[in-house]
């Protein structure tokens, strides 16, 4: 591991991180991890990223916080909460993925049939989730959020 110290980082910021560098994908937006201090430092083209360190991807002290795609919280979400909550759609969700705009479409779906707040509290639930076993894996501990 990058660090023999363990740190903590609060759930609720690396899930703020993951957000970040997945909103930013088309931005190239980046977030690393301290794991010295558990300091969260951001970089992208809408922020000042000064204290960015210059050596954040060749250092070994830094970790690369990972997007949501990284986490493989894409299209296999969508398709495990439609099987679970839609499952008579789930056919025409798969066709809806295999074009542009999937995402807007099956919202607009999810509205229709009163299910885009389950929606948002599933797909949170699973970010949370993926983030704590990503901490895991980088051997950091996580403060759930109370």
């Amino acid at each position: 591991m990058p660090s023999d110290r363990a740190i903590t980082v609060k759930l609720s910021d690396v899930v703020v991180a993951v957000d970040f560098v997945s909103f930013g994908e088309a931005l190239d937006n980046a977030v690393v991890l301290h794991t010295a201090t558990g300091q969260l430092l951001y970089a992208g083209d809408a922020i000042d990223s000064d204290e960015f360190p210059d050596d954040a991807y060749d250092n070994p002290i830094y970790i690369e916080i990972p997007s949501a795609r990284d986490l493989d919280l894409g299209q296999r979400l969508v398709f495990t909460f439609t099987a679970q909550s839609l499952p008579e759609r789930l056919e025409h969700v798969h066709h809806m993925f295999s074009r542009r705009g999937a995402y807007s479409r099956f919202k607009d779906l999810l509205t229709a049939n009163g299910l885009i707040e389950q929606w948002y509290r599933f797909e949170e639930e699973a970010l949370k989730s993926a983030v704590i076993e990503w901490c895991r894996a980088n051997a950091i501990n996580v403060q759930l959020d109370t």
